[in-house]
């Protein structure tokens, strides 16, 4: 972890940081990938043995995403260029179930206001022809946000893998489609 954040603060986008990513998400505290205040990564190592990855599935990934554009930075931004046709999966951080939540897994934070940029901009996709999809938690705030505009929301059970009590690992997700 000290190496990969070593790297991140050097902005030293390798090999090497793309292999200390994989491993700290296979071995930190149940796959979580957080960041504190000054955008470094501070999820604890969970003490795991298993393999890490197969070079199979790493060389495969490689070769599709090959054909594939990723982009980084604000949502708005990553969506400028979308238009009909286009396939949008959005999977921004999830809205607070109460108000106790954790949510800050990036230094900046998902806020109320984003939640609702998001939301316009959902609809906006949906106006230039884009194919849209967007998981959350399923919660009031989301039902305000994307309920009543004729999408499709399928609510599904999940089991959670992080939460500090035990016995509340378990909710409800929606995914909202406009197809």
């Amino acid at each position: 972890r000290n190496l990969y954040n070593m790297k991140l603060e050097k902005m030293e986008y390798d090999i090497e940081l793309a292999a200390l990513f994989v491993f700290l998400n296979k071995h930190c505290f149940n796959g979580l990938y957080r960041v504190n205040s000054k955008g470094l990564f501070n999820v604890p190592y969970n003490n795991s043995k298993r393999v890490s990855c197969d070079e199979e599935s790493i060389r495969m990934t490689s070769d599709y995403l090959k054909r594939v554009t990723i982009t980084t930075g604000d949502f708005e931004d990553a969506c400028r260029n979308s238009g009909r046709g286009d396939f949008v999966f959005l999977d921004s951080p999830y809205a607070p179930l109460n108000p106790t939540s954790f949510e800050s897994y990036t230094k900046e934070g998902f806020t109320l206001e984003s939640h609702e940029r998001l939301a316009r901009l959902y609809d906006e996709l949906t106006e230039r022809g884009c194919y849209c999809m967007l998981t959350n938690h399923n919660t009031e705030l989301i039902e305000q946000l994307y309920g009543n505009k004729g999408y499709t929301i399928s609510v599904v059970n999940v089991k959670r893998m992080i939460n500090s009590d035990a016995n509340n690992r378990k909710g409800q997700e929606v995914i909202i489609c406009n197809y």
